[in-house]
């Protein structure tokens, strides 16, 4: 009779925490008097479990697992005092109750938004708000909680406002793992934030010993919002009287004031602590003078603990620590202190300092890859104090990981250092390398881009000047030795010319097969004539270009004859456009930056041609228009981490002479051989990109020798094949970067041999009219090229 009063009385209370969690799930949070029933339920349960047979009769065992695991079945907590369905999106003033607040989901991982307008109030109360999603295997992962808005705690000290990505305490027996992992705390840009204590997860179980973990949980703190007054920020903490671990946590500190402890991860346990590879990350303005900051930290007094790797790093997603103050009241337990971005000249005061690392405790200072703001250019010997600590080490010691050092400045600037340490162990000093001198022994500088004599001038091949004295013209100016050179990704901007300078010789070829079809079109008059002209080519520059132009001539001739011969004469418009892709290595802001852009350019252009009696031919032509060169992300500042857009607007002007002999084999067979001089002009251009950037104007020279063979396949239609030999005599874009450093050129010269065949039609129905199509195709040592044109001619 008692275990049947019991058991209905069990099945009673069940279902009526069905109906509470019901409307919990259907979205309805629940009033004061409903969450009292619900731990008045709880509690009528546990004292059926503890006071009767029910307990163990006929091994049938109602425990508190049994509860918990129904009701989070259900959509709920068995141990929150105030529930929410998830998602949360908090639009207007919400105020907390004392106690625990969770969101939960049944299904998926809990999320709580704060928007711009939201307003979040803690009581004066021990007061928890946090994301839990809790299955029967012990699981909290996955949640989120951001905030765009304004979230304040407790402004009485004796309580605490806690914030928790997850938040597990069991008090019930959960077979397995209890976790938290993958939960997140952000606080956006623009937000405020107020006396809170914040953990990316706080999982405990202090009941059944099973193995605790927080693991890949992350506080956020972006730049530009406001976190005031806080207490404790922890990324992962994990407790039990079993094993305990919290391991790859994440602290980012961008913003705020801080005057209490930051943890990368908190454990605790009474078998096995591990506490391992938890991040600390500090960028932005976040004050952290009076602040504590710990890799890892426990309270256990056991011999199983693992304390190890947990890293300290200055600078995040490419943006510097600039705080007011450059100080930190105290760091302890990291094996790591990295810097990726520094301000130059800053020296980071660490007031207190100990490392009580299970497997070591030498903490190792990395700064073999750093960015530095603050400072436009380093000469070789500048030197700065990075780190030091300005009291007694309490414990533990600091070691460089390597002397060597590569830094940036901007996108335009890099070098190497080194890296040192004092005696005393306490200060790390990075002074610039002066034997990393990308000077050659020359003291080479370009005479034609800096003016320099011929008797302090030299080939320009190493770009670089060296510390002598070099004679400018009636002055002397001396030539910094810097280890500082021009970063491997400025190469783009020159590549970028000469994808420019590669389009418009393109241009000129498709511009001179106008003029030539219109000299040779066999009748007099004035008559139209284009030429469209399309193909693909790559470009040795020293890197590689890869292109496809599509360019065109269209015009307006006229073909007179007279006692000497034909003259041809006309006005041609030019116009094309290309996408390419530069092909090089651009060392650490490869991963950052894209690769491809697109070139147009567009102009006017003078054709002439006269031909002899004797069939001998002279032509000649001149153009002139506007070239455009662009590519967007190209540079990349490590140590802000923004991109910058190439953009080359440049005059150019151009000139053909050329000339040869047209040999009649017979009437139907001809054999042309010709010369042909191109001159083209790109003027110098300058933009601003993380840096200075200054190109060169751009010469190209060309010569070419080639033959082509006619044939009369019928009356109207001709073929004809033809080969040659062109030479680059120059086409090199150089770029200066910062008026300091010559940056590595690129280049068009280079020997490359061609072939061409095309088919001329005539057609019967329309004696003005003159078709011509032809491919051709070019090889050499910096030249691959494929290339198809089509010209029209039209006599009025």
């Amino acid at each position: 009779m008692i275990f049947c009063e019991e058991f209905f009385k069990s099945v009673h209370h069940l279902f009526n925490l069905t109906d509470l969690f019901t409307k919990i799930k259907n979205g309805d949070g629940l009033n004061l008097s409903e969450v009292m029933m619900m731990k008045r339920i709880i509690s009528q349960l546990d004292e059926i479990k503890h006071k009767s047979s029910l307990y163990s009769l006929n091994r049938m065992r109602i425990k508190p697992l049994v509860i918990a695991v129904f009701s989070f079945l259900a959509g709920g907590t068995a141990f929150a005092d105030a529930v929410y369905t998830s998602p949360k999106s908090v639009v207007g003033t919400w105020a907390l109750v004392g106690g625990y607040n969770s969101v939960v989901s049944p299904k998926s991982p809990a999320t709580i938004t704060v928007t711009s307008s939201g307003v979040v109030n803690y009581p004066d109360a021990d007061t928890r708000l946090n994301c839990n999603k809790f299955l029967a295997d012990g699981s909290n992962d996955g949640n989120s909680i951001t905030s765009y808005g304004t979230i304040n705690g407790s402004t009485n000290n004796q309580y605490q406002s806690n914030l928790m990505g997850a938040y597990t305490e069991l008090n019930a027996a959960v077979q397995g793992n209890v976790q938290g992992n993958n939960n997140t705390v952000t606080f956006k840009a623009g937000s405020s934030t107020k006396n809170l204590t914040v953990y990316g997860a706080q999982i405990k179980d202090d009941y059944s010993g099973n193995a605790v973990t927080a693991s890949e949980n992350t506080v956020f703190i972006e730049n530009g919002s406001e976190f005031l007054g806080n207490k404790m920020i922890t990324g992962g903490y994990a407790g039990g009287n079993g094993s305990s671990t919290a391991s790859n946590n994440k602290v980012i500190l961008g913003s705020g004031t801080y005057s209490s402890t930051i943890y990368g991860g908190w454990a605790y346990g009474q078998t096995q602590v591990n506490i391992s590879n938890n991040t600390v990350y500090l960028y932005g303005d976040a004050n952290v003078s009076a602040a504590g900051i710990f890799g890892g930290e426990t309270n256990s007094y056991i011999n199983a603990v693992t304390l190890t790797g947990n890293t300290l790093v200055f600078g995040y997603n490419n943006t510097p620590w600039t705080p007011s103050s450059y100080t930190i009241g105290n760091v302890q337990n990291f094996s790591t202190i990295r810097f990726d971005n520094a301000t130059w000249g800053k020296t980071i005061t660490v007031h207190y300092f100990a490392n009580q690392s299970t497997d070591s405790t030498v903490t190792k200072v990395d700064a073999t890859n750093v960015a530095f703001s603050g400072v436009d250019s380093l000469s070789s010997g500048d030197s700065y104090d990075m780190l030091t600590i300005d009291e007694e080490l309490a414990s533990g010691s600091l070691e460089l990981t390597s002397e060597n050092s590569t830094y940036t400045i901007g996108t335009t600037l890099e070098g190497t250092g080194k890296v040192s340490l004092s005696d005393d162990g306490k200060t790390v000093t990075y002074t610039v390398d002066s034997a990393s001198e990308q000077a050659s022994s020359q003291s080479t500088v370009d005479s034609a881009s800096e003016q320099a004599s011929s008797q302090s001038t030299v080939d320009s091949a190493s770009e670089q000047a060296s510390s002598q004295s070099l004679s400018i013209g009636s002055k002397e100016q001396k030539v910094d030795s810097a280890s500082v050179h021009a970063s491997s990704q400025s190469h783009a901007a020159a590549m970028t010319m000469s994808a420019g300078t590669v389009a418009l010789t393109q241009g000129a070829d498709t511009t001179s097969a106008a003029g030539f079809n219109l000299a040779n079109s066999g009748i007099t008059g004035v008559q139209s004539f284009s030429s469209v002209g399309g193909g693909a080519s790559r470009v040795e520059t020293g890197s590689f270009v890869s292109l496809k132009t599509l360019n065109f001539s269209v015009g307006i001739g006229n073909n007179v004859q007279n006692d000497y011969g034909l003259l041809s004469i006309g006005g041609a418009f030019e116009a094309g456009y290309g996408k390419f892709k530069n092909h090089f290595d651009a060392g650490a802001a490869d991963p950052y930056i894209k690769k491809t852009g697109h070139v147009s350019y567009y102009g006017l252009a003078l054709l002439s041609n006269f031909t002899f009696e004797n069939l001998w031919h002279v032509n000649g032509a001149v153009r002139v228009g506007r070239m455009k060169s662009t590519q967007n992300n190209a540079l990349y500042n490590a140590a802000t981490g923004e991109t910058y857009d190439i953009n080359i607007g440049t005059n150019y002007y151009g000139l053909e002479l050329g000339g040869g002999k047209l040999i009649k084999i017979d009437d139907t067979n001809s054999l042309d051989i010709y010369g042909k001089y191109f001159y083209l002009y790109q003027a110098s251009d300058s933009f601003n990109a993380g840096g200075k950037y200054k190109l060169s104007a751009v010469n190209s020279h060309r010569l070419r020798v080639a033959g082509r063979y006619s044939h009369d396949f019928t009356p109207v239609t001709s073929l004809y094949g033809g080969l040659g030999l062109e030479h680059e005599f120059d086409g090199k874009s150089k770029l200066k970067v910062d008026d300091k450093a010559w940056a590595k050129s690129s280049k068009t010269k280079g020997t490359r041999a061609f072939g061409e065949i095309g088919v001329a039609v005539k057609p019967a129905s329309n004696t003005g009219l003159i078709l011509d199509f032809s491919v051709k195709g070019l090889y050499g040592d910096n030249f691959r090229g494929a290339w198809a044109s089509a010209d029209i001619k039209y006599m009025f």
